[in-house]
């Protein structure tokens, strides 16, 4: 059989084969055998019936459409191989000749891995170095005076708002979400919200309300409303007093199994290292990956850079108000383009270091992660699960971390 492949745009390639009658001949033969089990013919007893008589129930066009695939089923795997081409999705198939006792002509396209050529790993891998994690004391004190307000009572006050005390709040504006009424609860002076809306809650009382204007920043993330000055309506419903407990060792033997405030102390130090441990790690291995990416040039396939952007979107739909975010879709999409583009280009590159280095997860390995993990997970929830693609999902996430865990190794020798 003659094959020849050709590369098209955006990591597309176009692969046209011609088979010769003789070859081919086998598969409508084969697929005459198919036909003959299911095929009901009368005066003759199932699966007995002669050839020619089959071909001649079954349809001529039929037997030969069904040869086709059966051919093209057969040798698609083949034909990768000897390209040594990785596709990426299902191919598109088209019959470009199928007549009887004339050569079978197809065409297949399909989108592939690129061919990726990597740099020096173990060069790159030293160049990165790693932050050195440290806590300071303050990082500790914030941590434990959160503590605090989380355990704190509030006492009701008729005098204005101050900064400092907890207040809770509705308000709403004709120019979002259709004068929606919004309900808040925070420390006045920390609720992080659009400048000047906090300053403007300054002085209120209970049940108190008010009219005021707050010009929301230009790089506001609904574009809609960036650099728009906008009314609000405020309603003041409770202002408080945060009345905190006294920070000893009896309030932290009262928060769980802590021996005292200094052990409490040392608790919440722990967890803050491990956190910052965890995101140093995060942060080296962006920047090794990003390391990679510059060092290679390759064209990402078009199907893979859609798959990423409709990925963000998504994610971004999940974070943000509907309304809004129907507004946005098409401009979302040129805004990720780039950071999809980017995102795609190190997976790929990871991808590639784990094929060469013959990185891979046992049987025995993910059975065990997803059996942990589905441990946890509530049990009348774990029959809406397509176990298939959940293993599959954990499979490409344990690769990747193995893949991870290779390039730490060359950091650490």
């Amino acid at each position: 059989m003659k094959t020849e492949v050709k590369k098209l745009e955006k990591g597309e390639i176009e692969i046209t084969g011609e088979m010769p009658w003789e070859d081919f001949d086998y598969y409508r033969a084969e697929a005459i055998e198919n036909l003959n089990v299911g095929l009901k013919i009368d005066g003759f007893r199932p699966g007995k019936a002669p050839k020619k008589v089959i071909e001649e129930k079954a349809g001529k066009e039929d037997v030969l459409f069904s040869a086709a695939n059966l051919a093209i089923k057969d040798k698609y795997p083949e034909i990768l191989k000897n390209n040594q081409l990785e596709p990426i999705m299902a191919p598109e198939i088209a019959v470009l000749k199928l007549a009887q006792n004339n050569p079978f002509c197809f065409r297949i396209k399909v989108f592939v891995l690129p061919e990726i050529k990597l740099p020096d790993l173990d060069g790159l891998a030293k160049q990165i170095k790693k932050e050195i994690v440290l806590v300071e004391e303050k990082e500790v004190e914030d941590a434990l005076n959160w503590v605090l307000i989380s355990r704190a009572d509030f006492k009701d006050l008729s005098r204005e708002a101050c900064l400092g005390d907890f207040i809770e709040v509705e308000y709403q504006s004709p120019q979002i979400e259709n004068n929606k009424l919004f309900k808040d609860k925070f420390i006045l002076g920390k609720g992080k919200l659009v400048k000047g809306f906090e300053d403007n809650l300054l002085k209120m009382k209970a049940e108190e309300e008010k009219k005021f204007e707050s010009v929301f920043p230009a790089d506001f993330a609904n574009k809609s409303l960036a650099s728009k000055k906008v009314e609000f309506q405020v309603k003041m419903k409770k202002v408080k007093e945060m009345v905190l407990p006294p920070l000893n060792d009896d309030f932290a033997k009262g928060l769980g199994d802590f021996k005292d405030l200094l052990d409490l102390k040392n608790k919440i130090k722990e967890g803050i290292t491990q956190e910052k441990e965890i995101a140093s790690k995060i942060k080296w291995r962006d920047e090794i990956l990003a390391k990679i990416a510059q060092e290679v040039d390759f064209e990402i396939p078009e199907i893979i850079l859609k798959s990423e952007i409709e990925r963000m979107i998504q994610h971004e739909e999940h974070a943000k108000k509907k309304e809004f975010f129907l507004e946005e879709k098409e401009e979302l999409k040129t805004k990720f383009s780039t950071e999809a583009k980017d995102r795609a280009k190190k997976a790929l590159c990871l991808g590639q270091i784990a094929k060469e280095k013959s990185i891979s997860v046992f049987d025995e390995e993910l059975a065990r992660e997803v059996n942990k993990y589905l441990t946890n997970y509530p049990q009348d929830k774990i029959k809406e699960i397509d176990l298939d693609k959940f293993k599959e999902y954990y499979k490409e996430r344990m690769i990747e971390e193995k893949t991870f865990q290779f390039l730490e190794n060359f950091y650490n020798t």
